[in-house]
This record gives C-alpha cells, sequence and structure tokens, in this order.
C-alpha cells in the first residue's frame, strides 16, 4: 500500500484568513479615537526610541572613522571620515523610514503606539495603511505639526489634520472604552 502526501486545501485556509481579516478591520472601526495624551505619550516614546537607535549608530561610525583615521593602514585616504558621516547619514535615514513607515504599514504603528495599545488604521476601510497612505501621512504630519495638533484639541473626535488629510485614525485597540 502506497502512502500519497495529503495536500492541504490551501482555498479553505485563504478564505478563513480573509475572513478574519475582515473582522478584525471591522472591530478597529469600532474602537474608540486614541486620547491625545496617549498619542504625545507614544511621540515621546519614539523619540527616544529614535534617539537611542541614531545615537548609537553615530556613535559607532565616529568611533570607526577615527580608528580609521589613527590606523597606519588607512592614512592614505584623507577622505574617509567624510565617507562615515555620509554613511552616518545614509543609516540614520533608512533606520527613519523603515521604523516611521514600514513599521506603521507592518504592524499597524511605530513601537511607541503599539507599546500604548494605539493602531492607526484607515478611517474608511479599517486596514493598515499602505505604504503612499502612510508617507502622506507622515509628511504631512511634518508640515502641520503644530497646526495639527491645534485641530485634534478643537474637535469632539480628536483627530489630527495630518490624519484628517491622510483618511487615517489613530484608535485605541487595548485598555478601556
Amino acid at each position: 500500500m502506497e502512502l500519497k502526501p495529503i495536500k492541504p486545501d490551501t482555498t479553505a485556509a485563504e478564505s478563513l484568513k480573509a475572513v478574519l481579516a475582515q473582522a478584525e478591520e471591522e472591530h478597529w472601526l469600532e474602537r474608540p479615537n486614541a486620547p491625545l495624551v496617549l498619542r504625545g505619550a507614544s511621540f515621546f516614546l519614539d523619540l527616544i526610541f529614535i534617539y537611542l537607535i541614531t545615537h548609537s549608530i553615530q556613535k559607532l561610525l565616529g568611533a570607526l572613522a577615527f580608528y580609521a583615521s589613527e590606523s597606519e593602514t588607512f592614512r592614505s585616504y584623507p577622505s574617509l571620515p567624510l565617507l562615515f558621516g555620509f554613511l552616518d547619514v545614509g543609516f540614520q535615514l533608512s533606520f527613519m523610514f523603515f521604523y516611521l513607515i514600514l513599521s506603521v504599514c507592518d504592524w499597524g504603528g511605530t513601537l511607541g503606539k503599539l507599546l500604548l495599545g494605539l493602531r492607526v488604521i484607515d478611517a474608511q476601510t479599517g486596514k493598515k495603511l499602505d505604504m503612499p497612505q502612510t508617507s502622506v501621512r507622515l509628511l504631512l504630519g511634518v508640515i502641520t505639526n503644530v497646526l495639527s495638533l491645534a485641530v485634534a484639541m478643537s474637535r469632539p473626535d480628536r483627530n489630527t489634520l495630518h490624519d484628517q488629510l491622510a483618511g487615517s485614525v489613530v484608535k485605541r485597540v487595548r485598555g478601556k472604552i
């Protein structure tokens, strides 16, 4: 008797995954908007995390540049410290891109937001934001930072200007309703 491998039914698994994703999106839309205090706290947590990572990269590359400039092997390369400066800027910008854009696209929020139980979603569908929508949201947040806070304080739903323009909303997904 020959045993044949059993092929899993991928269509049933995919349809179950789609149904669960739809239920999750509807659940996120029902959650209350995040209070400004929590959004501010998540912003400061993100600033601390960003500072720790970028400062570490800067110190590491600075030490490497100093070592290279003092080393007999690298003295014939006078532009080496400049190269380390460009690497520093490149690493920091890459980290900022991955942290501020890809974390929102992939996980629904930055580390600060996720630690405080917040999630950034599309205001209409409840889905995670895609890359263009996250990029627009970040750019608008940088451009309208003070005005955005003033708008949020004047609105009953506490939605910021950059979230309104990007079609997104920050929801509280853990904690009291």
